[in-house]
């Protein structure tokens, strides 16, 4: 895997095709993923890696729009989950979620 950075419409939405597929009212709703993504990624140092990863689910599912696929927290290089923190290892944060008929995915760097 070769890692790029994300290119973002001006809201934070990451660019895809797909978007052009999204109701007004779901445009205006998409946003959120990031902001939440945003979130988990700033809570990194204050709670534990399963407990941060909970409380992510939970926001994306506490907006009814939003399909929850899957959230996880893993480990930059292998992918797999994080039960802990390790200091100078990198975490990614994913989301896959349908909005509408719309499949949406995000992901993050956490710094822990």
């Amino acid at each position: 895997i070769i890692p790029c950075a994300i290119v973002r419409e001006n809201d934070g939405l990451a660019m895809s095709s797909r978007n052009v597929r999204l109701s007004p009212d779901e445009r205006a709703i998409a946003p959120r993923i990031f902001k939440v993504l945003k979130e988990v990624a700033g809570r990194a140092g204050e709670m534990d890696p399963v407990l941060l990863q909970q409380w992510g689910m939970k926001q994306l599912q506490a907006e009814k729009a939003f399909d929850v696929e899957y959230f996880q927290i893993a480990d930059d290089s292998s992918l797999e989950p994080v039960e802990n923190w390790h200091i100078g290892k990198g975490a990614l944060a994913f989301v896959a979620l349908k909005l509408g008929q719309v499949r949406l995915i995000d992901n993050i760097r956490i710094n822990s």
